[in-house]
Protein backbone atom coordinates (compact mmCIF):
# COMPACT_ATOMS: atom_id res chain seq x y z
CA UNK A 1 0.00 0.00 0.00
CA UNK A 2 1.32 3.14 -1.41
CA UNK A 3 0.53 5.68 0.92
CA UNK A 4 2.48 8.71 0.39
CA UNK A 5 3.38 9.79 -3.49
CA UNK A 6 6.91 11.36 -2.34
CA UNK A 7 10.59 10.45 -3.94
CA UNK A 8 11.34 6.66 -3.40
CA UNK A 9 14.47 7.41 -5.35
CA UNK A 10 17.78 5.64 -4.17
CA UNK A 11 19.49 9.06 -2.62
CA UNK A 12 16.51 9.19 -0.70
CA UNK A 13 16.90 6.06 0.81
CA UNK A 14 20.15 6.53 1.39
CA UNK A 15 20.24 9.94 3.15
CA UNK A 16 17.29 7.92 5.57
CA UNK A 17 19.81 5.24 6.29
CA UNK A 18 22.05 8.27 6.91
CA UNK A 19 19.98 9.61 9.40
CA UNK A 20 18.79 6.94 11.01
CA UNK A 21 22.25 6.01 11.57
CA UNK A 22 23.48 9.52 12.92
CA UNK A 23 20.30 8.97 15.39
CA UNK A 24 21.60 5.41 16.88
CA UNK A 25 24.94 6.99 16.95
CA UNK A 26 23.88 9.65 18.82
CA UNK A 27 21.57 7.63 21.38
CA UNK A 28 24.67 5.32 22.21
CA UNK A 29 26.65 8.36 23.13
CA UNK A 30 23.72 9.67 25.06
CA UNK A 31 23.36 6.83 26.98
CA UNK A 32 27.34 7.00 28.82
CA UNK A 33 24.79 9.63 31.35
CA UNK A 34 24.40 8.27 35.23
CA UNK A 35 22.54 9.80 37.59
CA UNK A 36 24.90 8.52 40.39
CA UNK A 37 27.67 10.81 39.30
CA UNK A 38 25.31 14.29 39.64
CA UNK A 39 23.71 13.26 42.92
CA UNK A 40 24.14 15.91 45.07
CA UNK A 41 25.55 15.01 48.96
CA UNK A 42 25.03 16.57 52.18
CA UNK A 43 21.62 17.81 53.74
CA UNK A 44 22.32 21.17 53.39
CA UNK A 45 22.82 21.46 49.86
CA UNK A 46 19.87 18.69 48.68
CA UNK A 47 17.64 21.26 50.96
CA UNK A 48 19.14 24.39 48.96
CA UNK A 49 18.72 23.07 45.98
CA UNK A 50 14.92 22.11 46.53
CA UNK A 51 14.22 25.61 48.46
CA UNK A 52 15.60 27.40 45.23
CA UNK A 53 13.53 25.09 42.95
CA UNK A 54 9.88 25.86 44.51
CA UNK A 55 10.88 29.43 45.28
CA UNK A 56 11.35 29.68 41.53
CA UNK A 57 8.30 27.84 40.88
CA UNK A 58 6.25 30.26 42.79
CA UNK A 59 7.31 33.15 41.44
CA UNK A 60 6.36 31.78 38.08
CA UNK A 61 3.09 30.89 39.42
CA UNK A 62 3.13 34.65 40.54
CA UNK A 63 4.09 36.07 37.16
CA UNK A 64 1.28 34.46 35.82
CA UNK A 65 -1.35 34.77 38.27
CA UNK A 66 -0.70 38.08 39.96
CA UNK A 67 -4.40 38.05 41.27
CA UNK A 68 -3.34 35.36 43.20
CA UNK A 69 -0.78 37.22 45.24
CA UNK A 70 -3.02 39.92 45.81
CA UNK A 71 -5.01 37.76 47.82
CA UNK A 72 -2.64 35.30 49.56
CA UNK A 73 -0.46 38.47 50.27
CA UNK A 74 -1.55 41.39 50.11
CA UNK A 75 -5.59 41.51 51.84
CA UNK A 76 -4.09 39.33 54.94
CA UNK A 77 -1.39 42.69 55.54
CA UNK A 78 -4.27 44.85 55.06
CA UNK A 79 -6.05 43.23 57.54
CA UNK A 80 -4.13 42.48 59.71
CA UNK A 81 -3.00 46.20 59.54
CA UNK A 82 -6.51 48.01 60.29
CA UNK A 83 -7.02 45.06 63.40
CA UNK A 84 -4.02 46.96 65.34
CA UNK A 85 -5.75 50.23 64.19
CA UNK A 86 -8.75 49.02 66.22
CA UNK A 87 -6.83 47.51 68.93
CA UNK A 88 -5.85 51.57 69.34
CA UNK A 89 -9.08 52.78 69.74
CA UNK A 90 -10.19 54.34 72.87
CA UNK A 91 -13.74 53.14 72.31
CA UNK A 92 -12.13 49.03 73.07
CA UNK A 93 -9.61 49.66 75.16
CA UNK A 94 -11.84 51.64 78.06
CA UNK A 95 -15.21 49.36 77.21
CA UNK A 96 -17.11 48.10 79.85
CA UNK A 97 -16.18 44.54 80.72
CA UNK A 98 -19.10 42.54 78.76
CA UNK A 99 -19.24 38.58 80.71
CA UNK A 100 -19.27 35.55 77.54
CA UNK A 101 -22.43 33.65 78.66
CA UNK A 102 -23.59 31.06 76.04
Amino acid sequence: MKVGHGDDTDTNKDELKESLKRQVTERDQSDDYCVAEDHEQGVFNVFGIQLDAMIRKRVQLYKRNYKGLVVEVFIPVILVLIGFGFSKVQFFIDGPVRPLVP
